[in-house]
């Protein structure tokens, strides 16, 4: 069985030093060339779309069609082609983006954002309120809380700010209790959390969902991002998130919009998030 390195060793080779730019500027040199015989070359835009990177064991002998085969890798090829869509969402994402930027985050305009992410407003204001607490306390760290909050009434069941170390969070035992009692209970709850580099919500975000029993989960992000998602009703097993990890991985390095990449990974597993607008 194919493993990662050896993916990454056939897409290292593919790109032989190039940078995707590289590879688009020397496609539409050749593209032009063969425009000009009379007999145009056939276009590979309609070839079936790979599901996965284990395709690129097999390099084509035509620049075309290797560059297809790396955009379409995702099975979503507008995820790089279509670069004048990359600025779509207008965030900062990753390290640069831990400093909270409070002029916006204590403005009306960003409060507004959580008046109709439900129909109660007391369940709005308690997001509001712990999205301005966590990002406060966070501000220029990769330090994660973690807030339980009663569905039906807005009130904070429990809180996690504990965790030892940076990005992530690991569970106390109040936070456990709370989980526990709710389940007992039957009391709907949602979680927040916030993503100090201003990422989509993870494929773990999405196991916890559904292992606490979330009606959705929350997510601010320290760039001023929102992020809504679902309980997907189901956990997502660790083959299939150590792919999309990796596949995500990839194309952000190579300069893709995050927010377009994870939608796209995600879909095929039936995971959804939604941005709350700015």
């Amino acid at each position: 069985m194919e493993t990662k390195e050896d993916v990454q060793a056939d897409i290292d080779r593919m790109l032989d030093g190039r940078s995707i730019e590289d590879i688009e500027r020397e496609l539409d040199r050749q593209i032009a060339e063969q425009n000009a015989l009379p007999e145009p070359v056939e276009s590979t835009a309609e070839a079936t779309q790979p599901e996965s990177y284990s395709t690129l064991n097999s390099v084509q002998e035509s620049a075309e069609e290797n560059q297809q085969k790396l955009l379409t890798t995702t099975g979503n090829s507008d995820i790089i082609n279509e670069r004048e869509r990359e600025t779509e969402y207008g965030y900062q994402y990753g390290e640069g983006s831990i400093n909270v930027d409070w002029e916006y985050i204590n403005s009306d305009e960003y409060a507004k954002r959580f008046d109709n992410i439900t129909d109660n407003p007391a369940v709005n204001n308690s997001l509001l309120e712990c999205s301005r607490e966590a990002l406060r306390e966070n501000d220029g760290t990769k330090h994660e809380y973690l807030y339980i909050i009663d569905a039906n009434t807005g009130k904070v069941l429990g809180s996690c700010f504990d965790t030892p170390g940076e990005s992530g969070i690991v569970y106390n035992e109040e936070i456990k209790k709370v989980i526990a009692s709710a389940k007992e209970a039957k009391i709907p709850i949602i979680g927040l959390h916030n993503h100090p580099e201003g990422a989509p919500p993870s494929v773990d975000d999405f196991n916890k969902a559904h292992e606490n029993g979330y009606v959705f989960g929350f997510i601010p992000g320290h760039n001023g991002q929102l992020y809504m998602y679902s309980n997907p009703g189901k956990t997502i097993d660790k083959e299939d998130v150590e792919t999309i990890h990796f596949n995500i991985g990839l194309l952000c390095r190579e300069g893709a919009d995050p927010d377009r990449i994870y939608k796209a990974e995600y879909a095929p597993l039936g995971l959804e998030y939604q941005i709350i607008g700015r």
